[in-house]
């Protein structure tokens, strides 16, 4: 299973899991929880290029990095909120980037505002290939069966609700 994690609402994280197909499920805005002995899940955390979903992705990217969390991040995919991004926002993904052990970027869709056909051979070739590329680091992660986890303490598994604008 992998866990298809939106760091915020509209991140997009629907279209990702349902491109990576059946083993993909959307888990909005929160972390799956691990039992006593179970394998840590696998977690791909979703965003859009905006300053919130660059906030967002940056404050899970700290939390996960913190070795709290017990789960497995194969990455972060951002989607382009729209055609073109302005330098602040480039810098911002930059840095985020380097936060998560990968970073996959999905340009702008158009036709995705308009249809809900997400046949992986219709879109970009850009946005296949990271698909293809997510669903391998998936596979990899799975195949190498990171074991049971411990139990964890109880702490907050939400995202804060602040609106900290990106500096």
């Amino acid at each position: 299973m992998l866990w298809v994690v939106g760091v915020h609402g509209g991140s997009g994280a629907s279209t990702v899991a349902a491109l990576c197909g059946e083993d993909a499920l959307e888990l909005p805005q929160r972390l799956p929880t691990t039992a006593a002995g179970a394998p840590a899940p696998r977690v791909l955390l979703v965003a859009r290029t905006h300053a919130t979903g660059l906030h967002y992705a940056g404050w899970m990217a700290a939390h996960w990095a913190s070795g709290q969390t017990g789960v497995v991040l194969l990455g972060l995919v951002v989607l382009d909120d729209a055609p073109r991004l302005p330098p602040v926002l480039v810098a911002e993904i930059k840095r985020v980037a380097g936060m998560v052990p990968a970073l996959w970027h999905l340009p702008w869709v158009e036709a995705w505002r308009t249809s809900v056909d997400l046949d992986l051979a219709t879109v970009p070739r850009r946005t296949r290939r990271s698909i293809t590329h997510i669903r391998r680091a998936a596979e990899t992660a799975r195949d190498q069966n990171p074991g049971p986890v411990a139990a964890q303490e109880q702490h907050p598994r939400e995202f804060p609700r602040d609106r900290t604008a990106v500096s």
